[in-house]
């Protein structure tokens, strides 16, 4: 039983506009945050080679369009609000690293937990292209490593970020049975998908929630909805696509979760994975832009995980 926090400071090196929400500052808090508070946690992710492995999830014509940008010295805009820089392709490929070497850690000791403390974010990646911020679809790649490489029957993703998670859906909805994505998610919000009747094999579940939801009834949501329908499937690993901008105090939503919600929400996660998957989470961070609430969540979201090993 152990729990780990996977990071690297070439995160921090990932630049956008500025002004842009999702800026170095967030990941250069939680650094700090993580060096602070769980020194003995911290595991720096180590380089490998990864790109097989994302193009299990990506297109071979999207990957070779994205490295062959040549950004230098400049930010260049690949999205509407996506862009890259000089360092955010290895960033991008070290979370990956990071993904798959989390993945390694739990698989190997029961009741054994993790969290990648990487951007950029991943869930809104699609299989042909980049969107909102994320370049890899960093969840699915690592929900598919883990069933290959592992021979596992089912492993689920459950995305807590206030945004739902269409690049990670968009590749398990269309040949990945044995993949399971459950989100909730804020509607109407970008990118304006994750409706209720949209089930994919079987495989997917959204339960999309109205502004101004409070953390009570988030917290019902998934005690009583999701995580039901997930005990159905019987998941032998649980990965989290674990966005903290569903906060009150993050302006780029609607929804008033307090930073205990997430404390709650990630105790009730950790219960049904020590009953049901051998206490095996791998937690990956995607949205969160108020830096101080965003901070205060990880912090209680870390402390919940380590204190369930």
């Amino acid at each position: 039983m152990e729990f780990k926090i996977f990071y690297h400071d070439i995160f921090e090196r990932h630049l956008v506009p500025i002004g842009h929400p999702e800026r170095p500052d967030r990941i250069i808090n939680l650094n700090k945050l993580i060096k602070n508070l769980f020194p003995n946690q911290i595991q720096k992710i180590k380089s490998q080679k990864v790109i097989k492995n994302i193009l299990k999830v990506h297109t071979k014509e999207y990957i070779k369009n994205l490295f062959n940008l040549k950004p230098e010295n400049d930010i260049l805009q690949i999205d509407a609000d996506t862009y890259i820089s000089l360092n955010s392709l290895k960033a991008a490929e070290t979370a990956v690293c990071g993904i798959i070497q989390a993945v390694d850690f739990v698989m190997k000791t029961n009741n054994s937990k993790s969290f990648v403390c990487s951007r950029p974010p991943g869930h809104h990646a699609e299989p042909d292209k980049a969107m909102g911020f994320c370049i890899f679809s960093n969840a699915a790649i690592g929900a598919k490593y883990a069933l290959d490489t592992y021979n596992l029957k089912k492993v689920a993703v459950l995305d807590f970020d206030v945004h739902h998670g269409n690049g990670t859906q968009s590749f398990f909805e269309k040949n990945q049975k044995n993949l399971i994505f459950a989100s909730t998610h804020e509607m109407p919000l970008f990118p304006g998908t994750g409706y209720k009747e949209e089930t994919g094999l079987g495989n997917i579940i959204n339960e999309p929630i109205a502004p101004s939801l409070d953390g009570k009834s988030f917290l019902k949501i998934w005690q009583n909805k999701i995580l039901p329908k997930i005990e159905y499937y019987n998941p032998e690993l649980l990965i989290l696509s674990a966005g903290f901008d569903a906060h009150k105090d993050d302006t780029i939503s609607s929804i008033n979760l307090k930073s205990e919600d997430y404390l709650d929400l990630t105790e009730m996660i950790c219960k049904f994975a020590n009953q049901n998957c051998d206490g095996r989470i791998v937690s990956i961070l995607e949205g969160g832009y108020n830096l101080d609430a965003l901070t205060e969540s990880v912090k209680l979201h870390l402390q919940s995980l380590l204190s369930s090993v």
